[in-house]
C-alpha cells in the first residue's frame, strides 16, 4: 500500500523533510540559517562547520556578525537587498574563521519565513582556489617565458603559448 504523499499531509510534510535534511547536510557549500534580527545563527549544516572551523554549537553561541567583523556593514547591505528582492548573490564578502584565516567567498541568500519572522538562508562557497587559480593562469597567459606544466605521471597538462616562439 502506497502512502498519501498529497501535499499538506503528514507524509508529504515527512517526505519533504527528509529532502531538506539530505540536501542541507550533504551540500557542499556551507549553509547558514540567520536570523539577521537578533543576530543570531539558527542553524548551520557540516559544510558550515568546516568552513569557519566551529562547531555548530558554537556558532549558534555567538553573534552572526562575528564572522563578518570586518566587512560586517558590507554584510548587512547584502542582507537588506536580500529581505528586499526575496534573494541575492555577492562575491564581494569574506568570513572570519576560528583560526584568524580571512576567507574571500561568494554568498548567495533567499528569505525564508521561521516562527513568524523572516531569516536568511546562506549558501556560502570559499573562493581562495578560484582566485589564485586566475590569477595563476592570467601570469602565464602573459608570461613570455615558455612554462610546462607536467603532471606527476610525465604527461604535460599544460605548456604556454612561448613554446611557438
Amino acid at each position: 500500500m502506497s502512502k498519501d504523499t498529497t501535499p499538506g499531509t503528514p507524509n508529504a510534510e515527512s517526505t519533504s523533510q527528509r529532502k531538506f535534511e539530505a540536501i542541507f547536510e550533504h551540500a557542499n557549500d556551507a549553509i547558514f540559517i540567520v536570523d539577521i534580527e537578533n543576530d543570531s545563527i539558527v542553524d548551520c549544516n557540516p559544510a558550515a562547520e568546516r568552513l569557519v572551523e566551529y562547531s555548530c554549537e558554537e556558532l549558534q553561541e555567538m553573534p552572526a556578525s562575528d564572522l563578518h567583523p570586518h566587512n560586517l556593514s558590507k554584510f548587512m547591505n547584502f542582507a537588506e537587498r536580500v529581505f528586499n528582492r526575496g534573494e541575492g548573490w555577492t562575491d564581494d564578502i569574506t568570513c572570519y574563521c576560528k583560526s584568524g584565516d580571512i576567507l574571500p567567498a561568494e554568498m548567495s541568500a533567499s528569505v525564508v519565513e521561521l516562527d513568524g519572522r523572516p531569516h536568511l538562508v546562506n549558501h556560502i562557497r570559499e573562493t581562495t582556489d578560484r582566485e589564485e587559480r586566475e590569477w595563476f593562469e592570467g601570469l602565464i597567459k602573459h608570461s613570455t617565458d615558455l612554462i610546462t606544466v607536467v603532471k606527476p605521471d610525465g604527461t604535460i597538462r599544460y605548456q604556454s603559448p612561448s613554446i611557438d616562439h
